[in-house]
């Protein structure tokens, strides 16, 4: 489900005392197997229908009974002290759309694209991936750490299951590992599922019982993103199956054969290009893959996050986009303390992907002391930094 971060450096010069290098993009990888998958989705229904059947609803009834199809809220939120963030997340993977079983017979997840589609028709799946995995993004180890981005309930329904207690800090495809999850039961019998929590973290509802239904509402706290289970990086993964139990992709598009109807309230566009985030750091920062370089192949991350700088410093910018598009245009604007222009430049952001990212390096002039401010202009919007010369800032 998750995705391995390519670094691609390169050294421009730009400026007598400025420079733009290392731009970079996320790449995504699997995580769960096919057989994995079907063992979820196995396991998701033995536990609704004991669910069911231990309150005597069958599932003719609730065909019956439900009201009109359910619409989903959007699953994550950014928490209130993560500092001055535009977004906190990217869609790494969609649903796998062609659910053709194992076509090559190697018995792995490790399918090519003509095996693949997601619902508008392109490649950000892949083989029998039945949820939309949803990243951290920048700096996930970061933001994991700060409880950055929480998961929420994207509908009404009762708590129908929780497990905890698994190591959440998972940067490798390993197998025999669990998720931390929590699954929702809603009142048409559709199940949501939210895999891959942070350990502790998970509400303090219980689940649900005969004698003690729990109920929860659409944007009730879940839980902490995170990477518990197989995967590869702190995301969510979130699926839907039916009461029919048949997975729904929530998006519509024209190669969703699932079902022909979004089950979003307010559906996104396939790509929506924005910048996450703007930052400043006190030297080169590391997009790593991992939490700690104790793992074989893997890189670390390093934020180095500074705000408050000396005259005469090294300052970097970092800019990080989600969804970019081939060849689009960062324009960057930098103003010391008394409003004067001290720098411009621009980045071609190069490939289309899910995240991509930049750094400028500026020293800083003499003197100078104040609130500095970064301005980034990407398609017409403008995306503001705040950082300090000489002096604190809260």
């Amino acid at each position: 489900m998750k995705n391995i971060i390519a670094i691609f450096a390169i050294f421009i010069s730009f400026h007598s005392y400025s420079q733009l290098l290392n731009q970079g993009k996320r790449n995504n990888v699997q995580c769960m197997t096919p057989d994995e998958i079907t063992a979820f989705k196995q396991d998701l229904i033995n536990k609704r229908d004991a669910f069911l059947k231990g309150r005597n609803i069958s599932k003719a009834q609730l065909r019956v009974a439900a009201p009109q199809q359910i619409l989903f809220g959007w699953p994550l939120q950014a928490t209130a002290d993560y500092d001055f963030t535009y977004n906190t997340s990217i869609i790494t993977n969609f649903v796998d759309q062609n659910r053709s079983a194992d076509p090559s017979g190697d018995g792995d997840a490790f399918e090519p694209p003509q095996w693949m589609d997601d619902w508008n028709c392109g490649k950000r799946t892949y083989d029998q991936h039945d949820a939309e995995d949803i990243g951290n993004w920048p700096f996930a180890w970061h933001m994991y750490d700060v409880n950055a981005t929480i998961v929420v309930a994207a509908a009404d329904g009762e708590l129908m299951e929780k497990n905890s207690g698994n190591y959440d800090k998972n940067c490798a495809w390993s197998s025999g590992v669990s998720p931390n999850l929590v699954r929702i039961l809603h009142d048409d019998g559709t199940v949501s599922s939210y895999l891959h929590m942070k350990n502790g973290s998970l509400t303090s509802l219980p689940e649900s019982t005969i004698s003690n239904p729990v109920r929860v509402k659409k944007g009730d706290y879940l839980g902490i993103v995170a990477s518990s289970g197989r995967s590869t990086g702190p995301h969510l993964h979130f699926s839907i199956y039916d009461i029919n139990d048949a997975l729904i992709d929530p998006f519509t598009g024209n190669c969703n054969a699932l079902n022909n109807t979004t089950w979003w309230e307010n559906q996104r566009n396939y790509w929506e290009p924005q910048i996450n985030k703007v930052m400043t750091h006190s030297t080169i920062p590391v997009v790593g893959d991992c939490w700690g370089n104790e793992h074989l192949g893997h890189i670390k991350e390093e934020m180095y996050g500074k705000n408050n700088f000396s005259s005469g410093e090294v300052c970097v910018i970092g800019t990080y986009l989600q969804d970019k598009q081939d060849n689009d245009v960062v324009t960057g604007n930098l103003f010391s303390p008394n409003g004067t222009l001290q720098e411009v430049w621009t980045h071609t952001v190069g490939s289309t992907g899910a995240g991509g990212y930049f750094n400028k390096v500026i020293l800083l002039p003499a003197g100078n002391s104040g609130t500095w401010i970064v301005r980034m202009n990407y398609r017409s919007k403008y995306y503001y930094h705040f950082f300090t010369v000489g002096c604190n800032s809260s």
